[in-house]
């Protein structure tokens, strides 16, 4: 399995776990603590307003708003570059396809073949010249 490769596993006495558990009113009182910035809200949006490009041409189930992926991405990758954006729950590919829009390079998966079948023709890109002999 790991050829070449020597695999090290420590006593489980010496792992310390820093993870700390919440229950779900812990986690709801440190979200009423530190509130929501309304620059992240979406909240009364309609779909016409959090969709856009080919992300409103099919209806997929818990959909990624392609605007909350977008913020996310410029605000922790835009300056650290070249990236490799791998989404391994790719669902219908909002993340691949903002990905791509912002010029990184992008790979995902996803058990459900609808889902692949969909990302697969969101994401690929389609020559200006195309549209262009269409309209003649």
């Amino acid at each position: 399995m790991f050829m070449g490769t020597t695999l090290t596993i420590p006593k489980q006495n010496k792992i310390r776990h820093k993870t700390k558990f919440l229950n779900s009113e812990q986690i709801l009182d440190l979200f009423k603590k530190r509130g929501i910035s309304s620059d992240w809200s979406f909240e009364g949006a309609i779909p016409s307003q959090t969709s856009k490009f080919s992300h409103c041409y099919h209806r997929y189930p818990a959909k990624f708003i392609p605007q909350l992926v977008e913020k996310l991405m410029d605000k922790y990758l835009i300056g650290y570059g070249p990236f490799h954006v791998n989404d391994l729950f790719m669902g219908s590919g909002t993340t691949l396809a903002c990905a791509i829009t912002r010029g990184y390079f992008a790979s995902g998966t996803d058990i459900n073949y609808s889902a692949e079948l969909i990302t697969r023709t969101k994401c690929t890109p389609i020559e200006p010249i195309f549209f262009e002999k269409q309209n003649q």
